[in-house]
């Protein structure tokens, strides 16, 4: 019989989040891949297509894991997991962070974080800002 999804979840799926599919490999290895999700009542539907590697797996073993990421607040589940949602979970003053701040897209140009970093905040508090990065000071690898 099938689960009832509770009134959360169901709102996590209706929205338009990320979602990953965990399915087992023929040796046992897991294999994630990123999924559309849609919900039916209390059905979950992931889209994929039979002849993906993620359909063979599944139609081979049906043991799989859904992880969906919520856009909007992707952290605050993690800081109620570890019993810290006062302290982590939000950029917001009181609550710890550790944040790099570039100027540019580092999407478009990985070189960006190592060449435009603007400040470094560590546990909620601006430990470097750009007056104080010296370019040699930065590894380039």
């Amino acid at each position: 019989m099938a689960e009832k999804l509770s009134n959360e979840i169901k709102h996590l799926i209706d929205r338009p989040n990320f979602a990953h599919l965990a399915t087992l490999m023929p040796d046992g290895s897991p294999h994630s891949a990123p999924v559309w999700i849609a919900r039916e009542a209390d059905l979950v539907l992931i889209a994929t297509a039979a002849g993906s590697l993620k359909g063979k797996n599944t139609e081979r073993d049906p043991r799989v894991s859904l992880s969906i990421i919520d856009f909007d607040d992707p952290t605050t589940n993690a800081a109620e997991l570890l019993g810290k949602e006062k302290e982590l979970g939000a950029v917001a003053a009181g609550y710890l962070a550790d944040l790099v701040a570039v100027e540019g897209d580092p999407l478009a140009d990985i070189n960006i974080v190592l060449n435009n970093v603007k400040w470094v905040m560590k546990e909620g508090v601006v430990v470097v800002d750009a007056g104080q990065i010296h370019p040699d000071s930065i590894p380039h690898h």
